[in-house]
């Protein structure tokens, strides 16, 4: 009787390893994304930004989903992949794929990544200001759609 069990992965989820709040997200959700088969890759990783296609991390303002299938999603649209693994999240996954939905959260999401390092009560930016760092741009809510 063979009792290994081999693990399909389905795709690896690429974040912001110096965002306290997007760690936070992975430490709270890792278990839960891992029984539906993925992974948790920080955009750190040496292979990762080859794996995404992109030269720098600078250049990406969301996280990534990148599948078994080399198929590559980001933002929302991850999520949506994501959620479709779950046959309970289905539903969620259906109502973020709406027109207006959609446009809405990613909306939302564009707001919380680029706002990301001010999240969970420290604002990164502002301790480097307050540290004579260099100059920071700060980056305000931006109300268009």
């Amino acid at each position: 009787m063979n009792t290994e069990t081999t693990e399909t992965i389905k795709g690896y989820i690429f974040y912001d390893a110096n965002c306290a709040f997007c760690k936070s997200w992975v430490i709270r959700t890792h278990t839960f994304v891992m029984t539906l088969g993925f992974h948790f890759v920080p955009m750190q990783a040496d292979w990762a930004l080859d794996a995404i296609g992109v030269k720098t991390i600078e250049h990406i303002q969301e996280m990534k989903l990148l599948t078994s299938n080399d198929e590559l999603y980001g933002g929302v649209d991850a999520f949506v992949h994501v959620c479709r693994e779950a046959w309970y999240l289905m539903p969620v996954a259906i109502l973020l794929n709406l027109p207006g939905i959609n446009h809405l959260a990613k909306w939302i999401y564009r707001m919380i990544a680029r706002n990301r390092h001010c999240l969970g009560g420290v604002c990164a930016i502002e301790r480097h200001l307050q540290q004579g760092k260099g100059r920071v741009k700060r980056v305000f809510l931006d109300s268009s759609f």
